[in-house]
Formats: structure tokens, C-alpha cells, sequence
């Protein structure tokens, strides 16, 4: 009779545990909030940074993408402002537009060839203006984008940091005093290249005086 009643409990205990066994295992756990600063990857390969004050959005833009949408002067300086580094250092071979896409970063002569590029690409008249002369007793070298904006002629000027568009007169004489005032350079000589030329140094210089 004693055996009988310690099998009992022994195979009620094997019960009780299996049973808390069953109800552990499907237990619900409470949620884990996530991380404010936790990427989450997006349904559009958008990747977003949630947080109490902002959400960061890194967005993966072709080069062809940027070059379609960019189709008026204005979208241009401002996509330059946006999204590269452009410094006042003058080098004679640029990058070509796709390099200084990619790069993020160049000098004035790359973002003038980039400019030049996209203008052409929705049918501006555009291209590249080259001078060289000197300013406070240095050798001067910068390059513009120039255009033509409906009616009226246009370049893209980049120095200090600003990037702007100038409007100028009907020759590159005109272009040239509108520099020789902003600089307060004296300009010598220039050198006119088609869109997408990323060699400047010109075979032969246009000398002013």
C-alpha cells in the first residue's frame, strides 16, 4: 500500500514538471523596444536612423538618376551645395562628371566640367571658360560653367566656399571684366573647352592684353 501511494506522488511530480514545462516554453515575452538609434533597413532601400528629434535617410542615387532630375541651373547649384566638397584648388587635368559624383568632393574646375555636363545633357548651350592672370602678386588659374539661360549668358562662379550663378554681357570680354570686379584679379588670357573636356590645358591660350 506504501508503494503504491509513494508511485503515486513520483508520477503526479513527473506530471506537475512537464506541464510547467509546456506553459514556460509558450510563455509570451514582453516586447523589446528598439534602439532609438538602431538602423532600419526600409521596404524602398531606404535606410532610416529613428530618434526622439530627427531621422537620418541615406538614400543610394545612380549617377544617370542625379543627371536626369538636374535639368535647370538652379538645381544644380543647389545639389552642388547639398552634396559635395568643392575646394578653390586649380589642377589641369578635372574629373570627368561620373568621377566627381562618385568622389563627393573636387575643385572648382571639376564642379565647373560637372555643371557644364548636366546643362548639356537637357540641350543648354553650355562649356567651360578657363583664365589665368594674376591677383595681389599671385598667379590666378580658375575655371567657370558657362551657359546660356534662355536669353541671358550665364556662369557658375565658385571661391571662398560660395557657389553662385553670375549673370554677364554677350562676350567672354564681358565675362572676364565681371571676374576681373569679383576677384579684383588681372586677367590675361582664357581658354574656352566643349562640355565633358577634362583636360585644361588649353594647346593655346586667347591673350586679352
Amino acid at each position: 500500500m506504501e508503494f503504491k501511494y509513494k508511485k503515486s506522488l513520483v508520477v503526479s511530480a513527473v506530471l506537475f514538471c512537464a506541464i510547467a514545462m509546456v506553459i514556460w516554453a509558450n510563455r509570451q515575452l514582453p516586447a523589446i523596444p528598439a534602439r532609438s538609434d538602431h538602423p532600419v533597413r526600409t521596404s524602398t532601400g531606404q535606410t532610416t536612423i529613428p530618434g526622439p528629434n530627427k531621422i537620418v535617410t541615406e538614400t543610394s542615387e545612380t549617377f544617370d538618376e542625379a543627371i536626369n532630375k538636374l535639368d535647370l541651373p538652379d538645381k544644380i547649384v543647389d545639389y552642388l551645395k547639398d552634396n559635395f566638397t568643392i575646394s578653390d584648388t586649380e589642377i589641369d587635368t578635372a574629373l570627368n562628371p561620373k568621377e566627381f559624383f562618385t568622389a563627393k568632393t573636387g575643385g572648382t574646375q571639376d564642379a565647373a566640367i560637372f555643371m557644364a555636363y548636366a546643362l548639356n545633357y537637357h540641350g543648354f548651350e553650355a562649356g567651360v571658360i578657363r583664365y589665368a592672370g594674376t591677383s595681389q602678386g599671385k598667379d590666378l588659374v580658375h575655371t567657370v560653367a558657362i551657359f546660356r539661360d534662355k536669353d541671358t549668358p550665364k556662369y557658375l562662379s565658385i571661391s571662398n566656399g560660395k557657389i553662385e550663378l553670375i549673370a554677364h554681357g554677350w562676350s567672354f570680354a564681358d565675362l572676364i571684366e565681371k571676374e576681373e570686379s569679383r576677384t579684383g584679379g588681372n586677367i590675361q588670357k582664357y581658354a574656352f573647352f566643349e562640355s565633358g573636356v577634362t583636360n585644361l590645358s588649353p594647346a593655346e591660350w586667347i591673350n586679352i592684353r
